[in-house]
């Protein structure tokens, strides 16, 4: 593993595994590279807990933010909520940072459906339909659903390679850091206190409180666990897990994966790297590396670089800053709020790779954004 922390572009630092950073970034400056953005929407009955996230103000605002995300980055207009989802805090929804980059950089894009509370108002491809108890019960999912989900993955990534250059995986899962710690645990990583979260301060002692119930019903022993990898994310994970797993293990076959998202990707990832080896039969490296904003990576709350160091994943981050933004909503994340989400992170990481954007003309055309959804619409 090289641990190299160097700076690709002065908007993009490496933090881990420089060479096949080094490898996937090549894949997205060429002019002619064409994207594939992927959205995979979850729910779970963990992000009801108060306190456990900051996707969206309220228990119920939690459940209606993956079809907000999903409406708001399609641009229908038609949205389930007269409302850009915020966190308690004040900050934006970071789908604005992904539609605006999004736009820059054309990007075809798909939504998923792993299984939500409310369905977005737009076309969707659905990989499930069951949400994810709270992983407090030791039995967040059937076994049977993940296998479904794990697969539905493995063959959807196969489909892309011969129409785009690169795919870029985002998620939008309320109390995804909670399933992506849970998920870790059981899997033997002792990864307490590292994890970063969308809440200004990391919850760790609440986090760690619903894994403790969680772990206490479990009803699967770590030999199972260690044999079948999906059953730890049946017992306390989400639905976007393993299909998210199963899509990267498959199209990084084939073309440069990039994981749009920080904590949860890169307990995706490290899924996907057991799954690879012990489902799939491949023991060579996976082509793909974890994107995030410089607010998950250097969270000081946590510890984002030395979980990517403790799992053998490739990280990245993107050195944005909107500490000049003329929106109040984007300066908090310079405070902590929000941080990353719907696959910001990576759009403005790839933004200012493949189009060599400023900072000042990257915050300006998220700004337009905001300005075309926020002050126009509401």
């Amino acid at each position: 593993m090289n641990q190299t922390r160097s700076v690709s572009h002065n908007l993009v630092e490496f933090l881990n595994d420089q060479v096949m950073l080094s490898d996937l970034c090549s894949a997205v400056m060429r002019p002619e590279a064409r994207g594939k953005f992927l959205l995979s929407l979850a729910s779970t009955y963990t992000s009801d807990v108060p306190g456990i996230s900051a996707a969206g103000l309220t228990p119920s605002s939690r459940r209606l933010t993956p079809a907000l995300d999903a409406e708001i980055l399609m641009a229908t207009g038609s949205f389930t909520a007269k409302k850009i989802p915020h966190s308690p805090g004040g900050g934006i929804s970071p789908v604005v940072i992904t539609r605006a980059c999004a736009a820059l950089l054309n990007w075809d894009i798909s939504i998923i459906n792993c299984g939500v509370f409310h369905p977005p108002q737009v076309e969707v491809i659905t990989a499930g339909q069951r949400v994810a108890k709270c992983l407090s019960s030791g039995e967040a999912q059937s076994l049977d659903d993940v296998e479904a989900l794990f697969v539905r993955g493995l063959e959807m990534g196969k489909q892309f390679h011969n129409d785009f250059d690169y795919l870029v995986l985002g998620e939008c899962v309320p109390g995804g850091t909670t399933t992506a710690l849970a998920l870790l645990t059981l899997l033997g990583y002792e990864v307490g206190g590292l994890l970063s979260s969308s809440l200004p301060v990391a919850n760790h002692l609440l986090r760690w409180q619903l894994i403790e119930t969680g772990l206490t019903k479990l009803k699967i022993g770590s030999e199972s666990i260690a044999a079948n990898p999906l059953e730890a994310v049946a017992a306390v994970g989400d639905s976007m897990q393993p299909f998210v797993a199963g899509l990267m293990c498959s199209a990084s076959q084939f073309m440069p994966v990039f994981l749009a998202g920080g904590s949860q990707m890169l307990a995706v990832h490290k899924l996907g790297q057991l799954l690879n080896r012990n489902r799939l039969g491949i023991s060579e490296q996976i082509r793909a590396g974890v994107f995030s904003t410089k607010w998950v990576a250097h969270d000081t709350s946590a510890d984002v670089i030395k979980l990517s160091q403790m799992l053998d994943v490739p990280f990245a981050c993107s050195s944005v800053s909107f500490a000049n933004s003329t929106k109040e909503a984007f300066r908090l994340y310079e405070d902590g709020h929000v941080k990353e989400g719907a696959g910001a992170g990576a759009a403005l990481a790839i933004a200012a790779l493949s189009l060599s954007l400023t900072e000042e003309r990257l915050v300006s055309e998220i700004e337009k954004v905001y300005d075309l959804l926020v002050t126009e619409n509401y």
